[in-house]
């Protein structure tokens, strides 16, 4: 009889536990829910990029545009970056200096704390001489 009563006690004593661990633990997942849904972000996208030739007779410089989505409005920053010639064939020479600018957008957006969210095809204002490209789209906090 002493033996059931203090297997029931102990029973007892695990659920009270278990129960109490577990009222924690939502407490905790409720606060972090709370605390996620007031997280702010910042948006922006790299929305175009391109190879070509520079004004000042230089070869090849390639170009990526980055799109910032803020409160205020759209603004929009270039970047510029001189292509590489070396070992690289005429024909691919614009198309070496555009994924130069693509890869340094791409990289100074990381080295700022942008991250890549997704992306989505953008079809090049109705050109049909260009290839269509894709948006890339990028978040950070506030």
């Amino acid at each position: 009889m002493k033996k059931d009563r203090l297997l029931l006690i102990l029973l007892a004593f695990g659920i009270a536990t278990v129960c109490l661990g577990l009222v924690g633990f939502l407490k905790a997942q409720q606060a972090q829910a709370q605390q996620l849904s007031k997280q702010r972000w910042e948006y922006c996208a790299v929305v175009d990029s391109y190879g070509m030739d520079d004004a000042n007779g230089k070869p090849a410089v390639g170009f990526a545009k980055i799109g910032y989505f803020e409160e205020s409005g759209y603004r929009e920053d270039t970047i510029k970056v001189q292509g590489d010639v070396t070992g690289v064939q005429r024909d691919a020479v614009y198309e070496k200096a555009r994924q130069k600018g693509l890869a340094v957008a791409i990289a100074q957006l990381g080295s700022q704390g942008w991250e890549l969210v997704g992306e989505s095809p953008f079809a090049k204002r109705f050109q049909s001489d260009e290839k269509d490209r894709s948006v890339l789209y990028f978040k950070r906090p506030r």
